[in-house]
């Protein structure tokens, strides 16, 4: 998160993140994780939720102070920097990893679609001057 809050170029750090969240999430091990807590939640809740706090919400969290530190530095513009980092993680593995956990087939153009997120996300997000363009 450091590189993204201090680094020069929005686009080109939010890229490197959003890659470095795409092998996080859609790693082998975290997927198996993932299917094993899905399919015992209604058995374990508690167990269930401490993984979804300890994971998902936590790093949540972390790119919401990302992005909160980049809305008073004037470089994004965010009225709600959880809702924010949401959806930039959304926009980032949503299609992969249900694409993963549903079928076992993984998408294959990552840089392309990563680069279309971090686009989008920027489109919505970005202070004019940062904006992406095509």
């Amino acid at each position: 998160m450091a590189q993204l809050v201090d680094g020069k170029d929005i686009s080109a750090d939010l890229f490197d993140l959003a890659v470095t969240i795409r092998a996080g999430v859609l790693s082998p091990d975290v997927l198996g994780m993932r299917r094993l807590i899905t399919s015992e939640a209604a058995r374990h809740p508690a167990v269930a939720a401490l993984y979804l706090a300890d994971s998902w919400e936590r790093n949540i969290d972390a790119l919401a102070d990302a992005f909160r530190a980049l809305d008073r530095q004037g470089r994004l513009r965010i009225v709600d920097a959880r809702v924010a980092a949401d959806q930039s993680t959304w926009l980032t593995v949503g299609a992969a990893l249900n694409a993963l956990l549903l079928t076992h087939i993984a998408d294959h153009d990552t840089a392309t679609t990563t680069a279309s997120a971090v686009e989008l996300f920027l489109s919505g997000y970005a202070v004019l001057g940062d904006a992406p363009s095509r």
